[in-house]
């Protein structure tokens, strides 16, 4: 895994009726020996996350795994999973509408669209809706503290073998990724029209 190469992380989660999916793209800013397989990567970025994403996901939903692909450069790679983590929603019952979503945003030093990212994070509970549009403040600390997770540069490995991965917003026409420097946890919730009940499509990949 040389430094510079790009990894597509999918984070899985489900509901009853629907599927989600965050996609985002690390890429290694360092490396020891031989660096990290994509398999122990996923394993990592699966025990990092999973506890941040069931906090914030009601009892009908579930936080299924974690799937890495390295994309670039060359030709891509088998998509490696980890589901040694699934188990349900901590947040409370009963859930709100499967397209509802907090929101966190990516931001880079640059402007532009391409040069910004959005997380949907799935499937909140009803207990943390509040008596407005917003959610409730104690759902937006858990959202701070998943949103600090992707922050943080994650190292994986062990021995002389490890890698290092920092987040970052890519772009897919140039395959140039550019570190995530700042980010926010938005005050309202968002919908993510693709998980409205009787949305056709949903497989469950992993």
């Amino acid at each position: 895994m040389p430094v510079g190469d790009i990894y597509k992380v999918r984070f899985l989660c489900l509901s009853t009726s629907q599927t989600s999916m965050n996609v985002t793209h690390w890429s290694a800013t360092a490396e020891t020996g031989l660096g990290a397989l994509p398999s122990l990567i996923a394993q990592t970025m699966s025990t990092t996350f999973n506890a941040a994403y069931k906090a914030l996901m009601a009892a009908a939903a579930q936080f299924r795994g974690v799937g890495v692909q390295r994309i670039f450069p060359g030709q891509a790679g088998v998509e490696a999973t980890d589901v040694s983590q699934i188990g349900i929603g901590t947040a409370g019952t009963p859930p709100m509408a499967p397209q509802v979503c907090g929101l966190i945003s990516f931001l880079s030093p640059f402007a532009g669209k391409h040069n910004r990212g959005r997380l949907y994070v799935p499937f909140p509970s009803s207990t943390d809706g509040g008596t407005t549009d917003a959610p409730v403040a104690t759902y937006l600390t858990r959202l701070d503290t998943l949103r600090g997770l992707f922050l943080q540069p994650l190292t994986v490995g062990s021995g002389g073998n490890t890698t290092t991965l920092a987040l970052g917003i890519y772009n897919r026409v140039t395959h140039a990724i550019t570190t995530v420097t700042g980010s926010k946890s938005n005050g309202f919730w968002k919908t993510q029209r693709r998980r409205a009940v009787g949305a056709k499509g949903d497989t469950i990949p992993f």
